[in-house]
C-alpha cells in the first residue's frame, strides 16, 4: 500500500537515489558532512519496511545507531512522520524502539552493544555511522547484523556513514568486500541545498587531508603516528605576549597527580577567524588540585578566568568532600567542560586549527611543545598512552579548550539555521 508514498527521482540528489535504487547485498554509501545521507537512509527503510515482506507475509528491519538516543532522534520520530504522512497505521513503542504496523516490525538497536544483537531475523538492515564506532566493534556489528539476514533470500544490508580513515566502513565495503558490494562516495560540495556558508567554514575548519574525508567522502589515513600531525615547531611556536588584564584567560586542565597540567592563554579573532595564544603553562609533579587551584589563584585571581577541565574531574576527587572541579570553582573559576567527546574528534580539530595556523604556543611551553612533536596514536587512531608515560597530559589539557569551543561554535551555527 505505497499509494500515499511518493517518491520521485527529481526530490533526490543523484547519489541519493543510486543508493535508494540498489539492491546489492552489501551497499555503502560513504559521504562527506551534509552531503545528504540521512534522507537516502530514512527513505531506503520506509521502502525495505513496507515493500519487502518475509516468507510469513511481514518484514522485520534492523536498524543500528551509535546510540539509543541518536536513534530515537534521527530515524524513530521521523520515520514515524513518515509513516503517519503515508496514513500507515502503526504502533510504536519508545522504550524499546519498535514499530509495528501490519506490514512487519522495525526494530532499533545500538551499536555499541553489538553481543545484544541476537535473536532476530532481518528480511533487511541499515547501520548509521558506522564508523563512528573503533574498527573492531563496527566489523563485529556487521557480522552481527549478517548472521540475522535470513529473512529474504535478498536480504540487504545498507550503511551510511562519513568515513573515519580506515576503519570498519573501509575494510566492509573497500579492502575486503563480500561478493555483490557497492560502494558508494558523496561529496559535500554535491548537496545544492547546503549554503556556501557551511561548505566555508568546514573547509576552513579541517586541515587537506581531514577535507578529503570530511568534504570529499573518501577514506584517508587519519591516524599516520604523530597525533598532532599539523603541528610545526617552525609555524606555531614563537613569542607570544601576555594578554591585556582585561581578556579572559583560558586554562584547559588536565587532571593527574603525577603531572597535575595546564595550559594557558587567550583567544583573539584575527579576520574574522578565532585565534589561540597559549602563553604560559603548569606542569606540577606529584600534585593535587588543590596546589592547581592555589597558583591559578595567586597568579591570576584577579582576573577573568574559565577553566576547561577534563570532565572526569565532576566525579574525582582530590579529596573527600569535593570533586576536583568544585575545587576550582571555589576559587571563582569559571567551568566549561563537555561529555562524550572522542579523541578522534578532539585531534581533528585541533589538527585543523594548526593546519589553519590558528594556534601559537610561546616558546616557555616546553612540556606542551614536546608533547605535541611526541605523542602518537595506534592504527586506529587512539592517542597512545603507556604506563607511567609522562606524555599525553598538557596537549590533552590544551585540546579541552578548542574542542569545547568548537562544539559550542556548532551549537550556535545549528540554532541560527534552524
Amino acid at each position: 500500500m505505497m499509494s500515499n508514498i511518493i517518491i520521485n527521482q527529481s526530490d533526490f540528489l543523484p547519489h541519493q537515489w543510486e543508493f535508494l535504487t540498489s539492491w546489492a547485498k552489501t551497499l555503502g554509501l560513504i559521504g562527506g558532512l551534509g552531503s545528504g545521507k540521512t534522507v537516502p537512509f530514512l527513505f531506503k527503510s520506509l521502502y525495505c519496511y513496507v515493500m519487502r515482506p518475509g516468507a510469513n507475509g511481514k518484514s522485520n528491519l534492523g536498524i543500528g545507531y551509535p546510540s539509543l538516543s541518536k536513534s530515537k532522534a534521527l530515524f524513530f520520530y521521523p520515520i514515524c512522520d513518515l509513516l503517519s504522512d503515508a496514513r500507515i497505521s502503526f504502533k510504536h513503542n519508545l522504550s524499546d524502539l519498535t514499530i509495528t504496523s501490519a506490514y512487519g516490525t522495525t526494530n532499533m538497536f545500538s551499536m555499541h552493544n553489538p553481543e545484544r544483537i541476537v535473536g532476530d531475523t532481518y528480511t533487511d538492515a541499515g547501520l548509521d555511522e558506522l564508523d563512528t564506532l573503533p574498527r573492531a566493534k563496527g566489523l563485529h556489528v556487521v557480522r552481527k547484523v549478517r548472521e540475522r539476514l535470513r529473512g529474504r533470500k535478498d536480504a540487504q544490508l545498507y550503511i551510511v556513514s562519513s568515513p573515519e580513515g580506515f576503519s570498519a566502513c573501509y575494510d566492509v565495503l573497500k579492502d575486503n568486500p563480500n561478493p555483490n558490494t557497492k560502494l558508494i562516495h558523496a561529496d559535500t560540495r554535491s548537496n545544492k541545498y547546503l549554503p556556501q556558508e557551511y561548505i566555508d567554514d568546514i573547509m576552513a575548519t579541517y586541515d587537506e587531508r581531514m577535507a578529503l574525508a570530511y568534504i570529499s567522502g573518501q577514506f584517508v589515513n587519519l591516524t599516520a603516528g604523530q597525533a598532532h600531525y599539523a603541528f610545526s615547531r617552525d609555524t606555531h611556536v614563537h613569542p607570544v605576549a601576555p594578554p591585556e588584564p582585561h581578556i579572559e584567560l583560558l586554562v584547559g586542565v588536565d587532571f593527574n597527580v603525577n603531572p597535575m597540567t595546564a595550559a594557558i592563554g587567550y583567544r583573539k579573532e584575527i579576520d574574522g577567524e578565532m585565534h589561540y595564544f597559549f602563553f604560559t603553562e603548569y606542569y606540577i609533579r606529584n600534585s593535587n588540585t588543590f596546589m592547581l587551584a592555589d597558583l591559578l589563584a595567586e597568579d591570576f585571581g584577579s582576573r577573568v578566568v574559565t577553566c576547561y577541565p577534563d570532565p572526569t574531574g565532576e566525579s574525582r576527587k582530590t579529596s573527600s568532600d569535593r570533586s576536583d572541579i568544585e575545587i576550582l570553582q571555589k576559587k571563582g573559576f569559571n567551568m566549561r567542560y563537555r561529555h562524550g567527546v572522542t579523541q578522534r574528534r578532539s585531534l581533528n580539530v585541533a589538527n585543523g586549527a594548526f593546519s589553519h595556523n590558528r594556534i601559537h604556543i610561546d616558546p616557555s611551553c616546553k612540556h606542551l611543545i614536546n608533547d605535541l612533536e611526541q605523542v602518537v596514536t595506534d592504527d586506529y587512531g587512539n592517542i597512545l598512552k603507556p604506563n607511567g608515560t609522562m606524555l599525553t597530559h598538557i596537549s590533552d589539557a590544551m585540546r579541552n579548550v578548542l574542542m569545547v569551543d568548537a562544539i559550542e561554535k556548532e551549537e550556535q551555527k545549528h540554532w541560527r539555521t534552524a
